[in-house]
């Protein structure tokens, strides 16, 4: 077996029976390929390579072999690899993958030119309407050369193409971070039916992150949370196919790219009820792993300072969650619930799920803030469900067990019986002319 097996699917089963074409043109940037190709697979991925001839002068094709298990496509033959790969044929590929993509590839592709192997697979991909995504690097002049910007807007706006922006840096369109690119794959398989997420077309709001209160134009109240398990609930909801909408306060880590182009940011609990008091009705699912401060003090209007003792007046804040509620009533509400004392622990968790008319309550113990390992408990009115272990792995099974427990509780009320509607007698017509 080859020992690609041994890190196959370790990430995640989102890719699982999938195969996707990784096209590498001829860019420096064609060494980070190799490992792309190894995190697709880790997610579960078969990726079968495709290179430009000027690519093979930058990166030997056995490094990519090594990579993916197969030897790379270097140059069509009879064997009509491009139709095999790509065509509208039995077992054919779920997507292509073009990264890097230079220049002189973006503006083939969208001119239908076909002349390299990967240039011909796209041809064929957009014939059979199988999903493409283009990752690009090149210099920065070149990407913002006007034909090549028409080229990248006839991609994504006729083609259908899932464009990964690139990092703009040293005057360079530098290919994007191998995560990036990796969720983008993700997300567009999981928006694509037939076999599409079961978020599809579902849009979700995730709240992220911890207050802050200032004490005076220095020091602020706040909390230990990192925002972490905000943003793993995000991005396992965005791998699900949802349109993940990120509210992320204070925390350890940046939105990652394929949160960042629709995140907002908030540091008060002043500012989350502002954005509270949007229009929330698009949203299917709320969640709420925010560690919102319950008490703020008036805060000074200068550095306190001095070495005597110092008493500080806090006032309670409101619940946040009440207006987020109040604004999104028919939404799946999935809050959150940390304890100090495990004694207490489950009934707030019941508690708040009757205060706030949440349909779920992820609890856990305090002790877990900043920590890699959780456990977490996630009621619900009828049961308690218990996951234990690494917060990347815990965090994607609360995810999966809200989705499956939400779609049953649609297809139970689907298929109850409607109430029949009872018949009016038609009105009959008085004898004579009319």
């Amino acid at each position: 077996m080859h020992p690609l097996g041994n890190i196959r699917g370790t990430l995640s089963r989102h890719l699982e029976g999938r195969t996707i074409v990784l096209g590498v043109a001829g860019s420096i940037a064609a060494v980070k390929s190799v490992e792309l190709a190894r995190e697709l697979a880790r997610h579960g991925a078969d990726v079968v390579p495709v290179m430009s001839e000027a690519a093979t002068r930058i990166l030997h094709p056995d490094a990519l072999e090594f990579a993916t298990g197969h030897k790379p496509i270097l140059r069509l033959t009879g064997a009509v690899e491009h139709v095999a790969l790509l065509g509208q044929v039995k077992g054919k590929a779920d997507l292509l993958l073009v990264a890097p993509a230079t220049a002189n590839t973006v503006s083939k592709m969208a001119l239908g030119i076909d002349d390299t192997p990967i240039t011909t697979c796209a041809t064929v991909a957009f014939g059979s309407r199988t999903p493409v995504v283009v990752a690009p690097a090149m210099h920065e002049v070149m990407l913002d050369h006007p034909i090549v910007a028409a080229h990248r807007k006839t991609l994504i706006d006729h083609l259908g193409v899932t464009w990964v922006e690139p990092l703009r840096e040293e005057s360079k369109a530098k290919l994007a971070d191998v995560e990036a690119i990796v969720e983008a794959v993700i997300h567009r398989l999981a928006t694509t039916p037939p076999n599409s997420g079961p978020l599809d077309g579902q849009a979700v709001l995730v709240v992220s992150g911890a207050t802050e209160e200032a004490i005076d134009p220095v020091r602020i109240l706040t909390n230990r949370s990192s925002g972490r398990s905000g943003l793993l609930i995000a991005t396992e909801l965005h791998r699900l196919g949802a349109h993940v909408t990120l509210w992320q306060g204070r925390g350890g880590q940046d939105a990652p790219g394929h949160l960042a182009s629709n995140a907002k940011s908030f540091t008060t609990h002043a500012d989350l009820l502002r954005l509270a008091k949007g229009d929330l009705s698009r949203y299917t699912q709320v969640w709420m792993p925010a560690a919102i401060g319950d008490f703020a003090a008036t805060p000074a209007p200068q550095k306190i300072s001095g070495d005597k003792p110092l008493r500080l007046e806090l006032k309670p804040l409101g619940k946040v969650i009440a207006a987020i509620r109040k604004a999104a009533p028919q939404a799946t509400l999935v809050a959150f619930k940390a304890e100090s004392d495990p004694k207490q622990l489950l009934a707030r968790a019941r508690q708040r799920l009757k205060d706030h008319g949440a349909q779920f309550v992820v609890a856990n113990l305090a002790d877990s803030f900043g920590a890699d390992a959780t456990e977490a408990h996630l009621v619900n009115a009828a049961r308690v469900q218990r996951f234990k272990g690494a917060k990347a792995q815990v965090l994607p099974q609360v995810v999966a067990a809200v989705v499956a427990a939400t779609a049953a509780s649609s297809r139970r009320a689907s298929a109850r019986p409607r109430p029949a509607t009872p018949r009016t007698k038609a009105a009959r017509k008085p004898k004579g002319r009319s």
